[in-house]
């Protein structure tokens, strides 16, 4: 039964650090943009120099790169979280002496 619990929870981590990454949630103008391509475009050249002359510009892209990052990490965590329940020793209890 613990497994199944492990196994559920590594995959809603992932699953929310997938969806995290790819849905369009991020305001950019009058759209949304998905997280990855936000960063994308905060790391470009473009981005990097408009940083420069905006100190909000700077922030958000600044909180868009640890978004970025904490979706990676909600998805290997997830992916080992999952792969972990998979592979955990199953048997019998040893018996408690008390």
């Amino acid at each position: 039964m613990q497994h199944n619990k492990l196994r559920t929870i590594g995959i809603v981590f992932a699953l929310v650090g997938t969806g995290a990454l790819f849905l369009p949630l991020v305001p950019l103008g009058t759209t949304h943009v998905s997280l990855s391509e936000a960063h994308r475009l905060c790391s470009s050249g473009l981005g990097q120099l408009a940083s420069l002359f905006s100190a909000r510009l700077s922030h958000d892209c600044s909180e868009i790169g640890d978004l970025f990052t904490l979706s990676w990490l909600s998805i290997v965590g997830g992916i080992g979280v999952t792969i972990y329940s998979y592979l955990r020793p199953t048997g019998p209890k040893a018996p408690s002496n008390l």
